[in-house]
């Protein structure tokens, strides 16, 4: 998608990395309850995320799927509405993608889909002056344009631009993390339980941000009932918001 027009009209979920993208075992699933303040509805089109996403306060979709119409429609009943904009790889499905192929640095661990590009999350594979200034610029171009921006994943960037500057409000509104409390084994493409050194460095991470006084976001993959009673409960002590879906394509 063409950035420019996308921050025009919605704000931006910035993905600093690949955004989950494969089916989910869904082998004792559960009903999960959850709150309607926050989805997500990254691989539905058109009509289908329109009407998927009615009734939550918060939702992201992929901006490429949708007609400003129907954008639009979502935002007259009152939602405010995000749109998925990944600037830490290059996805082969984007139209642009051959514009840009030379950019390129290796192929996305997981994702056959996805190439590292030279900018946002780059820099927890690099993390070097070069790489830390360029995904600087990124984000604060994006925030130019005075609307919200809400990272998903890039938290070693993120807690190093803290750590210099002692505060964030001028590269983000907001910070999503994936997988906080579940985790999901690519291997055999299963959904389980975070492990809790993992578990513990995220929501330490989160409450830095809490802290510097930025939005949370949580987004899981579960259909363990239990697990999401217990992600429901901390949030709300939290005043945290999250989504839990029972599909890694994020589909509704």
């Amino acid at each position: 998608m063409k950035p420019i027009l996308v921050k025009s009209m919605i704000g931006l979920l910035v993905v600093l990395g690949a955004a989950a993208c494969m089916g989910a075992n869904t082998e004792n699933a559960a009903t999960i309850n959850q709150t309607e303040d926050y989805g997500v509805f990254l691989s539905l089109k058109g009509r289908e995320a329109v009407e998927a996403s009615e009734g939550y306060a918060i939702a992201v979709i992929d901006a490429q799927n949708l007609s400003a119409d129907e954008i639009a429609e979502m935002q007259a009943r009152g939602q405010t509405v995000y749109s998925y904009l990944n600037v830490g790889s290059l996805e082969t499905f984007r139209p642009y993608y051959e514009e840009y192929e030379s950019l390129t640095l290796k192929p996305y661990e997981n994702w056959e889909n996805e190439f590292w590009v030279d900018n946002v999350d780059v820099y927890g594979q690099f993390p070097t002056e070069e790489t830390c200034a360029g995904v600087e610029y990124v984000l604060k171009s994006l925030m130019s344009h005075g609307r919200p921006v809400v990272i998903n994943g890039g938290d070693q960037f993120v807690k190093a631009y803290l750590q210099q500057n002692q505060q964030v409000d001028d590269i983000l509104t907001g910070v999503n993390q994936e997988t906080v409390f579940s985790s999901i084994n690519f291997s055999d493409r299963s959904l389980g339980t975070q492990k809790e050194t993992t578990h513990n460095y995220y929501v330490d991470y989160l409450n830095d941000m809490d802290a510097a006084g930025v939005d949370v976001f949580l987004l899981e993959y579960t259909t363990n009932s239990e697990l999401a009673a217990e992600i429901n409960e901390f949030t709300a002590q939290k005043g945290w918001r999250y989504f839990i879906s029972d599909s890694i394509e994020l589909d509704g």
